[in-house]
């Protein structure tokens, strides 16, 4: 499903945009550059204890022994490594689409050279590549469900319920629906980063009420003006109700609001700057 909208854009304000899921493609190609330019959100190690820590606070609660953890739509691996170090009697897995993230996330952890229970494997969530009742945990971190069309969307909830044992868990942290419309339409950020020197990071958003979808294009240039690169994205968000719904659907018992986290709004974190924490249970 493509989706239309007028976008403004850094040479052509009027130009419409056509969302579709080339997005994916940017994570594989520019995986540094983003990791680079969004260091507020994957290099930030006081978060990654943090979310962690919760999750590891909600698997006590639940009287669960984990037999394994995965980590789904790891992302450069923040997560997984301090899912690791906390969790040394099992395996833990991070699962990614992005090759350019993965590779990310492996130096991440060879630089600790002492994880010997992490694995990183490259996953599209809308067909994992694992048997059914493969594990009793798995934790997704920072808004990482919602990028594809509602039907796509719900299969990749189906394939993360099939892969989970019967009264095992999904620990989920996404956008809290409410804040949508606090966020700005427009920010720009100047952004020093390591391997591509002082770069303009330009942001625009627009809150879909119809489709319930926050539709952004991220536009990196250099400070002599030259783009290197110009990404869309449409991220679905859900209300409780919606995920009740389709927690039950997919085969689910249960879903549970946990809390509500507020993060400094002065960091660059777009829609994860305010959100809710849910546990599903199988």
């Amino acid at each position: 499903m493509n989706f239309m909208y007028n976008l403004k854009q850094a040479n052509n304000p009027n130009q419409t945009i056509v969302y579709n899921e080339e997005w994916i493609k940017s994570y594989d190609n520019y995986a540094k550059l983003i990791y680079e330019i969004d260091s507020d959100i994957y290099n930030n190690q006081k978060r990654f204890e943090r979310d962690v820590q919760i999750v590891q606070n909600v698997i006590k609660k639940s009287n669960i022994k984990p037999i394994s953890i995965i980590d789904l739509a790891c992302g450069p691996g923040g997560h997984s490594v301090e899912l690791a170090k906390l969790n040394p009697e099992i395996s833990i897995l991070g699962l990614d689409y992005s090759n350019g993230f993965l590779e990310i996330a492996k130096n991440r952890a060879n630089q600790l050279g002492n994880l010997n229970n992490l694995y990183f494997e490259n996953c599209d969530m809308r067909n994992i590549q694992l048997p059914d009742n493969y594990t009793n945990v798995v934790a997704m971190f920072g808004n990482s469900f919602g990028y594809f069309s509602d039907k796509k969307n719900e299969l990749a909830f189906k394939e993360i319920q099939r892969i989970i044992k019967q009264n095992g868990i999904l620990i989920m942290n996404l956008t809290n629906i409410d804040s949508i419309n606090y966020l700005k339409p427009f920010a720009e950020y100047i952004v020093d980063t390591p391997s591509f020197g002082r770069l303009v990071d330009r942001r625009y958003k627009i809150w879909d009420s119809t489709t319930k979808r926050s539709v952004g294009r991220k536009i990196h240039l250099i400070q002599d003006g030259q783009v290197l690169l110009d990404q869309s994205l449409s991220i679905r968000v859900y209300t409780q109700n919606e995920l009740q719904n389709l927690a039950k659907k997919v085969g689910f018992k249960n879903i549970e609001l946990l809390s509500n986290i507020q993060d400094n709004k002065n960091e660059n974190l777009g829609l994860m700057s305010d959100t809710n924490w849910y546990l599903f249970s199988k």
